[in-house]
């Protein structure tokens, strides 16, 4: 049905308003994670090797820095503040944080990012699985970058 993110990105926020209203679903049969870190992660749709997930945050944590090897992200940042980091910095820049609600991160496959939730933080992050892995949850794909 998609050859890239960017196509099932744009197909699954055609779909809704800015206010996620009439986001299309396909719930797995076990689609709730909470990790160690912090995050909770709901899989609102999963077809194929293209996956979407609400992601929560919570004030006060910091996700160390990871990469996902096999996935190729964008996330959408729909509510909180915090600061977001992407890339090869040594040091987080201090000027970056979360942009205006509804914000866009690609976050390629295997490139190192990181984060700090100064208040209650969530996202939507649409995904595709690569080389061959089946979709579970963005943090079964994680790679310490530390």
């Amino acid at each position: 049905m998609w050859g890239s993110l960017k196509e099932f990105s744009e197909w699954y926020f055609f779909n809704t308003g800015d206010d996620l209203i009439g986001v299309p679903l396909n719930v797995p049969a076990s689609p709730v994670k909470v990790s160690p870190l912090g995050l909770c992660e709901f899989v609102l749709f999963r077809e194929g090797k293209f996956q979407a997930e609400f992601i929560t945050l919570f004030a006060g944590k910091v996700i160390p820095k990871h990469s996902h090897p096999n996935v190729d992200s964008v996330d959408f940042h729909i509510t909180g503040t915090g600061k977001s980091f992407i890339g090869r910095w040594s040091a987080p820049p201090a000027n970056l944080k979360y942009g205006p609600l509804g914000n866009r991160m690609p976050i390629p496959a295997g490139v190192p990012h990181w984060g700090h939730a100064m208040t209650d933080v969530a996202v939507v992050s649409l995904q595709k699985w690569k080389n061959g892995v089946t979709p579970t949850f963005i943090t079964d794909d994680w790679e310490d970058r530390s």
